[in-house]
């Protein structure tokens, strides 16, 4: 899996690393690389930069510069786009980060249905990555 290096992809990495304590940006960093171990293994076709960003942005509002009075998940997601849109990325592009603020309920929903919910079956990471032979890196 390789890391965007576009100029946008820089900036957002230097951005969250100042914002992020070490262990809440590294696990910014491992959400793409697992999204995107996700995404092969479904062989889905995606935004690979825009994930990227998203990925990289999506606990901002975990942190002190950017918590605020609305739920981490929004405060957040106003950051990245103000970001995004600060550094030349078009207002309609900029506006994905910002699409669904509700998607953390969804995923906190999921992972409570997959804990204590007889019967429910979410999507597991671990079956995705068993189901595709990876190619290791040199």
């Amino acid at each position: 899996m390789r890391q965007m290096d576009s100029t946008i992809a820089k900036q957002a990495e230097q951005f969250a690393r100042a914002a992020y304590e070490p262990y809440l940006f590294n696990h910014a960093m491992r959400t793409f690389l697992s999204g995107s171990l996700i995404g092969k293994a479904m062989k889905l076709e995606w935004d690979e930069e825009l994930v990227s960003l998203a990925a990289i942005m999506h606990d901002l509002g975990l942190t002190a510069q950017h918590m605020g009075p609305l739920p981490f998940e929004l405060s957040g997601a106003q950051a990245a786009r103000a970001f995004l849109h600060g550094h030349g990325m078009p207002t309609e592009r900029a506006n994905v980060v910002r699409r669904y603020p509700r998607a953390a309920s969804r995923s906190f929903m999921r992972d409570i249905g997959e804990c204590y919910v007889p019967g429910f079956s979410g999507p597991n990471i671990c079956d995705a990555i068993e189901q595709e032979p990876f190619e290791e890196e040199p």
